[in-house]
């Protein structure tokens, strides 16, 4: 089976048109107020509609109020929520959607990742770096273990050039990308079908 590949920060009708014709598995649309890829509910709405739903729709959250992430999660039925922040198991059980959890990889060891992610009623578990959008990429040997035992997605440094590489040497559920397949902040649409045939095709 295929890595399953999610295009984040979805902001306009063409990005999520090209993605979803490039073969993506899920689109990612970004409600955490700070960030530049922020996207407002209704112009979810309005992407949702005319791209339909024959892929998974994500939406990314951050230490926000449990009330306001279930609002949106039912407003726009989305398929799942992913928290970025500091979210413990109590509030992840509260939500209306099946989870994608962010779990920051620094130092730590697999085995010490490994604990803290057992005690999540998690869906998938999306991996990135300690700040997100900056450092190297994260330790693959440490994927890799965590891989064997839950269903995860790497995040962090991803890009059509090295993402074979990272796909051939860990066996992962899914890849996930935001800069990575932009020019300047910006979707760049040949990014994106680049990324996407990268990942099914490795």
């Amino acid at each position: 089976m295929s890595v399953k590949v999610k295009i984040c920060g979805i902001r306009d009708v063409a990005s999520a048109r090209v993605a979803v014709a490039a073969g993506t598995d899920f689109l990612g649309f970004n409600f955490v107020s700070t960030s530049q890829r922020r996207v407002e509910v209704a112009v979810a709405r309005m992407i949702l509609r005319q791209v339909g739903r024959d892929v998974a729709m994500v939406g990314v959250f951050r230490d926000a109020p449990v009330a306001y992430v279930n609002q949106v999660a039912r407003e726009l039925e989305l398929n799942f929520i992913q928290l970025h922040g500091d979210e413990n198991p109590a509030y992840v059980k509260q939500m209306v959607a099946p989870v994608i959890k962010v779990v920051r990889v620094g130092n730590e060891s697999a085995d010490e990742l490994a604990a803290d992610m057992r005690g999540y009623d998690a869906a998938h578990f999306l991996l990135d770096r300690p700040v997100q959008g900056q450092g190297d990429m994260i330790n693959l040997n440490v994927v890799g273990a965590l891989a064997d035992e839950f269903d995860v997605f790497v995040a962090g440094g991803l890009n059509p050039d090295n993402l074979a590489g990272v796909v051939r040497t860990v066996r992962l559920f899914g890849v996930d990308v935001a800069g990575g397949v932009e020019t300047e902040g910006q979707s760049d649409m040949d990014k994106i079908r680049q990324f996407v045939a990268c990942a099914k095709r490795a």
